[in-house]
């Protein structure tokens, strides 16, 4: 963008020495040129005549215009709106762990996942995020104690039991009961 401004402040300066130029050395072209100019460009006749044809155009690119303008207005109010969650720290913090779990890197997203949950003890979806992480790494015995704190604070939640249920070894299944419904 920058390389077009400077290219038509070039040409704009070069048009303008030409016309300088031609306006000292070349009075005649000047004359011939205001009349071609008077003639055809500021005729009043002519322009009284197109009139209306003008009018139509004029109204139809204003209505482009203003179109293009509202259309861009409103896509960009509605991507603030859809990304204002992310100018929120800790649910930028969220979002970059999300990043690192869904690109595998599972320490990374945990270490983030953590500084979120060290923000906001009782956080279930960060609690929720910690366990599906410690499942991915393997580590079943954390990832059931994360969705036993997720049954602790909101004990109707579907996701941790079901949870629970998978990580269960089949003998200790009948000991989860009590956070299991």
């Amino acid at each position: 963008m920058k390389h077009k401004m400077i290219f038509l402040k070039l040409c704009f300066g070069a048009l303008l020495f030409i016309i300088g130029w031609v306006y000292l050395y070349k009075p005649n072209l000047v004359l011939h040129l205001n009349r071609i100019a008077r003639e055809f460009l500021f005729n009043d006749r002519l322009i009284l005549v197109k009139r209306k044809r003008l009018a139509v155009l004029f109204f139809c690119f204003s209505f482009i215009a203003l179109f293009m303008g509202v259309n861009s207005l409103t896509t960009l109010q509605e991507n603030e709106e859809a990304n204002s969650w992310v100018l929120e720290i800790g649910n930028y913090k969220m979002y970059l762990a999300m990043q690192d779990f869904c690109a595998g890197k599972y320490q990374d997203a945990l270490d983030r996942y953590q500084q979120v949950l060290h923000s906001d003890p009782q956080n279930i979806k960060v609690l929720k995020r910690i366990a599906f992480t410690y499942t991915a790494l393997g580590d079943k015995r954390k990832a059931s104690l994360y969705w036993r704190k997720v049954l602790e604070l909101d004990p109707a939640d579907t996701d941790s039991t079901s949870e629970l249920k998978k990580l269960a070894p089949p003998e200790q299944s009948g000991n989860n009961k009590k956070y299991i419904r």
